[in-house]
């Protein structure tokens, strides 16, 4: 069910004969070697399907991806102020990447042009389930922040750096059941059934 209540249609199968196929002039070669125009099928599964994810866990922060289907599940976000607050930062960035790359489809995102403010809500709006915000005084500690899924929003959940890596993947299982949860709540809700006509 998406956001406003409404349902949504799922893939349905068509079955489209052979119209289509005569107005593009669709054939093929068939077993006696013959001409045959094709029949044809409609299965309505992907851009729908891709609608209705966006449609059911996008909010009004943006986009919310499962991270099974997420194109890059974790944004890491390196903070720093000078060239000397970088330098202390990337090597950390550069280990705990090498680690995290082992479990999750990750970015780095160093945009120089950039606020971190900025950097956090664009990959929000993008639909990134997890972020990691690293900075000169906190990169021991790293930051996770699952925004508005796993940790209330404006909220951060703080785990170690060598846990965050470790923890990855059961992370991204949280994420992905809460996700759902929400779905499935939010969709029983709002269902109504008639007893009668």
């Amino acid at each position: 069910m998406m956001g406003n209540k409404w349902a949504l249609q799922g893939g349905t199968s068509h079955f489209l004969g052979q119209h289509f196929a005569k107005v593009f002039n669709i054939q093929f070669l068939d077993e006696t070697n013959q001409l045959q125009m094709v029949w044809q099928t409609s299965w309505a599964v992907t851009t729908r399907l891709v609608g209705a994810l966006v449609m059911v866990h996008g909010d009004d922060q943006g986009l919310r991806l499962p991270p099974r289907l997420a194109p890059i599940q974790v944004v890491v976000v390196p903070i720093w102020k000078s060239d000397e607050e970088r330098s202390q930062v990337m090597p950390v960035v550069e280990r705990i990447t090498g680690e995290l790359s082992k479990h999750v489809r990750l970015h780095v995102d160093d945009r120089t042009d950039l606020s971190p403010g900025f950097k956090f809500n664009d990959w929000e709006l993008r639909g990134v389930p997890l972020r990691l915000e690293l900075d000169p005084r906190t990169y021991r500690r790293a930051r996770p922040c699952w925004p508005g899924v796993t940790c209330p929003p404006g909220r951060t959940n703080r785990r170690g750096a060598r846990r965050t890596a470790a923890r990855s993947t059961e992370t991204a299982v949280d994420i992905q059941s809460n996700l759902f949860n929400q779905a499935l709540r939010f969709r029983e809700e709002n269902t109504y059934y008639a007893g009668h006509v």
